[in-house]
């Protein structure tokens, strides 16, 4: 049997089809028996442009902070297919307290902007409830985001210090709040929004729709037991 080989670039999926479809017919015409080996690869033209976008800076003022304070740190940086980012924040400066250092900022709107902070009251809740800490948020291609909060305040306790919040509707509004209400499709209230592995962020789709994960509370209060949980 002779054996014969070739060597070739295949630049694009339909090359690759099409040249497929020639060994194929042109083998199966003579009787011959063809092995066709792929092999893909990646590379970076080295002297291709790369752009560079700073969206934030440590030392600067931070936007919806009062004159001073600053960005101090950054985690969970979120980036959605327009390329609008959203990330968690720490601050410093004058003001600037353990209570009220952390933030939540977003290009949603066009331009950076503050979504939440710590220390600010909290939507959908009543008297002096504010965000006691952010958990990393949801970004869409919509620029809009979700996230879930941990809350503090005198009407809160600890089976109602933790809610979903999302600005899907043009401002931010509560979604789901511990004990706050009856989850849909069922007569039980939500009890936490962690899973086994530890909190987990809510996800949001370009239609604005949210999902998350939450615990029931049993009729007897406990958030254990047959009750479970679900997706909402």
């Amino acid at each position: 049997m002779s054996r014969r080989e070739h060597t070739m670039v295949i630049n694009t999926f339909q090359e690759y089809v099409d040249i497929v479809t020639t060994f194929r017919d042109v083998f199966k015409a003579v009787g011959a028996v063809c092995v066709l080996t792929i092999v893909t690869t990646s590379y970076t033209t080295l002297n291709a442009a790369v752009t560079y976008s700073t969206r934030a800076l440590t030392g600067v003022q931070a936007p919806g902070a009062d004159p001073g304070q600053m960005f101090d740190s950054f985690e969970a940086p979120m980036l959605n297919s327009t390329g609008q980012t959203a990330f968690l924040g720490k601050l410093t400066g004058t003001g600037v307290t353990t209570s009220n250092n952390s933030g939540l900022w977003s290009e949603g709107p066009g331009s950076l902007a503050l979504v939440a902070r710590t220390g600010a009251s909290a939507p959908g809740t009543t008297g002096d409830v504010v965000f006691k800490s952010l958990i990393r948020p949801g970004l869409n291609n919509s620029g809009h985001t979700s996230f879930r909060a941990a809350l503090e305040g005198s009407d809160t306790t600890s089976s109602n210090n933790s809610g979903i919040w999302s600005e899907v509707s043009g401002t931010l509004s509560l979604l789901a709040r511990e004990d706050g209400g009856i989850a849909p499709g069922t007569s039980l209230v939500y009890a936490e929004f962690d899973t086994s592995i530890g909190p987990v962020s809510p996800g949001i789709n370009s239609l604005g729709q949210t999902a998350f994960y939450g615990r029931l509370k049993n009729p007897g209060g406990s958030s254990s037991g047959t009750a479970g949980g679900g997706i909402w």
